[in-house]
């Protein structure tokens, strides 16, 4: 009996080396099959055609592409950064060279990142969600859009306004060039054209805080003009003009203003009194002056009126008083009214249309 059940004990344990020897006799003929045609430099010289068939030749990879592998050259500027495998390499061109990717900037270990708790979600370009841009970066993660993924997609309307992006692209319209993040370089299609300005000089301050020689040189720099003149900007001067001031007068930039106030808080110079245009006023050379009523001395009559002042009296500012005798003999002023005497009407500037009281009587 013992030797039956030992007979067994025998039988079993033969069949099972049996299959333990078959198992590993299949294992050892099981050859690892590389695909792909990117070739690599070995530790041995030897170009393989990919890294897999490099490795299953228990070759070490000492570069990708083919060999002679080239040399890694880098300056000797020591701006330390961590690599990804925990080491500190001089440069970011040494880790390059080792092929370690940079995990930080500065020394190892690198420092752990601390982000403040403001909730300003924004989508990264790994397709996730965080809760804001800090946390983004702490994962050298970069930030597809402001918002939860995912990203909306960028709506513009379907006008064509071609516009050349700073990329050198064409663009149907300005807000398609936006979409992309990329600046416009100037209208049109692409190549930009010169920019062409006139040679007058009229400085105006751009809000890069540059000066300019005038507004076409500052707009074909892409920049927004601030003020006028030179940088800096002086500050705004707050004008304030009565609101019952109307007598409306016309700048030299040929623009009405309601008053020489409004003008002059405008830093524009009157060309004339009343609106624009201004009318051609042309006057005799007589020299008999007159003093108007804003108390300045005019050539005579005709050169006040151009400027549409009415004349004080007679002879150089300022006025002396006109006082008249009190008689009696009423005469008709040529502006259709009586004045007690020819004195007064004089005083007033006024020609004497007959010598007595008005209506004047035919034929005089």
């Amino acid at each position: 009996m013992d030797g039956l059940a030992r007979g067994k004990i025998s039988l079993v344990a033969l069949l099972v080396l049996t299959c333990y020897l078959q198992i590993d006799q299949i294992q050892s003929r099981r050859v690892r099959v590389c695909i792909g045609r990117r070739p690599v430099c070995g530790a041995n010289g030897k170009t393989f055609k990919n890294r897999c068939l490099a490795t299953r030749s228990g070759v070490r990879v000492s570069c990708d592409g083919k060999c002679p592998c080239k040399p890694c050259i880098c300056t000797a500027d020591y701006k330390p950064v961590c690599g990804m495998n925990g080491k500190t390499f001089g440069n970011g061109c040494a880790a390059g060279c080792a092929g370690i990717k940079v995990k930080c900037d500065g020394e190892c270990p690198c420092p752990t990142c601390t982000c403040p708790r403001i909730r300003r979600p924004v989508c990264g370009a790994d397709r996730k969600t965080y809760a804001n841009s800090c946390l983004a970066s702490c994962k050298n993660i970069k930030v597809q859009c402001p918002g939860q993924c995912p990203c909306r997609r960028c709506k513009c309307p379907r006008i064509r306004r071609p516009v050349c992006g700073a990329d050198k692209k064409t663009y149907s319209n300005a807000c398609l060039a936006s979409c992309k993040k990329v600046r416009v370089k100037c209208k049109g299609r692409c190549p930009c054209k010169g920019c062409a300005c006139p040679f007058n000089l009229k400085p105006v301050c751009g809000v890069d805080k540059k000066t300019y020689p005038n507004s076409c040189t500052a707009s074909c720099k892409h920049v927004k003009v601030k003020c006028p003149g030179p940088c800096p900007c002086r500050p705004i001067r707050v004008c304030k003009c009565p609101l019952l001031l109307t007598k409306p007068v016309c700048g030299v930039n040929g623009r009405t203003y309601p008053s020489s106030c409004h003008a002059d808080c405008k830093n524009v110079k009157v060309a004339c009194g009343g609106k624009c245009p201004c009318r051609m006023c042309k006057c005799p050379g007589i020299n008999s002056p007159v003093c108007g009523v804003n108390g300045k001395t005019y050539q005579n009559k005709c050169a006040a009126s151009c400027k549409d002042i009415k004349v004080r009296c007679k002879g150089e500012c300022p006025c002396v008083a006109c006082r008249c005798l009190p008689i009696k003999h009423p005469v008709c002023g040529a502006d259709g009214k009586t004045y007690p005497n020819p004195c007064s009407a004089g005083c007033e500037n006024v020609p004497v249309r007959c010598p007595n009281a008005c209506p004047c009587g035919y034929g005089k």
